[in-house]
């Protein structure tokens, strides 16, 4: 017998027992059914994203938006052959040209004439001209000059017509990631390097030298945008359109130029601006989020660590969504003209200073650099029109011995169109009196500030009486 003690304690270990072990299969119970929840969670949601990426392409494929490499490239190809020679010299020139095919000389002062980024300013090194800075001019453009000749030779060449070309001579990844960025900024360097050359034509006396290089340097903007169409491409190609404008900026200060050759700067200068190309290179970046963006960009955001990347690896959908949604914003604001669509700019600048991750890494990278590049190819296109009308308004002066009271007295003789400013929609403002005249857009404020290029107030440009 069990004294009457003990019968109690072993009673009540008894029941705590069984209480120990109903309180584990309530938690056993409660983690499966917790697992089982969150597991019809995930297949919900990975369903739902799945559905949402398959909409957007339905949607992309409704309004004839490329959904592949070779419908893509087939846009592109607007008539070129399978073997195209001057295509293959200037791409192979674009992918061999590196910052170390450049002798690039800093003068005693310290003034760098080619610096690692091979940047320079044609009007402030006029600014700065000095007998040391001429031989350094001189000496970098000595150094150079083979060099100098085959930038000449290659903006001069006819365009390449790369889309059949491409397709039968590179694999479609390859060609994405085609020209590596030191190309880039090697080509960037020698738009600078032409700049350096026009310097001298100038102090030479041969002003009309001054736009034909600037013109060669558009035509080499023009070669970098068509022989590829990733966003990085046509901002360099922007970066030397700018550079060509800085050149001829030389006008600025004592240069004469006749007569032709201001007609065929200007005519370069209309057959610079090209807005679509914008629109092909963000339709190209959408692309690769729909041809896999995992695949395709490897190297854009590196996750180390496990929990990330297979929470990554479970968004992958919404990310690429996101992107997509990302992208359409930006084709759509480079087809509608930015005075007609500010709010949509609008939000664009809002998205872009509020994006956070929960966007997906692709979309939160893409939507801030994609807003700068709208607004600096906006910019660019700016600069290019306003140079033309100004230097239109040059041409009249010569004939007239006045400047006309109108932008519309150009046309047609000295201008075959008078282009709007994109930020208003209505003719380029303009304003003159002894001491020259302006040219300008109201900038990115929509607003009429007099023609001032601080703060990105208004954005254009001046000549000098």
């Amino acid at each position: 017998m069990i004294p009457k003690l003990f019968q109690k304690s072993a009673s009540t270990g008894g029941k705590r027992s069984i209480n120990l072990k109903r309180m584990w299969l309530r938690l056993g119970t409660f983690v499966v059914s917790a697992a089982l929840v969150l597991l019809a969670a995930f297949g919900y949601l990975t369903v739902h994203f799945a559905h949402m990426l398959e909409t957007e392409l339905a949607n992309l494929k409704a309004e004839s938006a490329f959904v592949t490499v070779d419908d893509f490239l087939e846009s592109a190809d607007v008539g070129g052959a399978e073997e195209d020679v001057e295509g293959q010299r200037v791409v192979d020139f674009f992918m061999g040209l590196t910052p170390d095919d450049f002798d690039a000389p800093v003068l005693a002062g310290g003034m760098e004439i080619l610096g690692e980024a091979l940047i320079i300013n044609p009007p402030r090194i006029l600014e700065n001209w000095n007998p040391e800075v001429e031989a350094g001019v001189r000496d970098a453009c000595a150094r150079n000059a083979a060099l100098i000749e085959e930038l000449i030779a290659i903006g001069n060449a006819p365009v390449p017509r790369l889309g059949t070309w491409i397709a039968n001579n590179y694999d479609p990844n390859e060609f994405f990631v085609m020209y590596a960025v030191p190309n880039l900024l090697a080509l960037r360097g020698g738009a600078n390097l032409l700049g350096l050359r026009a310097i001298l034509w100038h102090k030479d006396g041969h002003d009309d030298e001054v736009l034909h290089t600037a013109a060669t340097i558009l035509k080499i903007a023009h070669h970098v945008s068509n022989s590829g169409h990733t966003l990085i491409n046509e901002m360099i190609a922007t970066a030397i359109r700018n550079i060509a404008v800085q050149t001829a900026q030389l006008v600025e200060e004592d240069a004469h130029y006749s007569e032709q050759g201001i007609r065929e700067f200007c005519g370069a200068l209309e057959e610079a601006v090209h807005p679509e190309y914008l629109t092909r290179a963000f339709e190209w970046e959408r692309l690769a989020g729909i041809d896999s963006l995992w695949r395709l960009r490897p190297v854009v955001v590196v996750i180390e660590d496990p929990l990330s990347r297979l929470t990554a690896y479970f968004l992958r959908d919404y990310y690429a969504t996101n992107y997509i949604r990302v992208m359409n914003l930006m084709v759509t604001a480079t087809t509608v003209p930015a005075y007609e669509h500010k709010a949509l700019l609008d939000k664009l600048k809002t998205l872009s200073k509020d994006t956070d991750s929960s966007m997906g890494p692709y979309a939160s990278m893409m939507l801030p650099n994609g807003m700068r590049s709208l607004l600096q190819v906006i910019d660019t296109e700016i600069s290019l029109r306003t140079a033309q009308i100004a230097l239109a308004t040059k041409l009249y002066h010569q004939d007239h011995d006045r400047y006309p009271d109108t932008l519309e007295a150009l046309v047609p003789d000295y201008l075959d169109v008078l282009h709007n400013d994109p930020f208003s929609g209505k003719p380029y403002l303009y304003s003159y009196d002894d001491a020259g005249i302006r040219v300008y857009s109201v900038g990115t404020n929509y607003v009429d500030d007099g023609g001032l290029g601080t703060d990105r107030l208004d954005v254009g440009w001046g000549l000098k009486e």
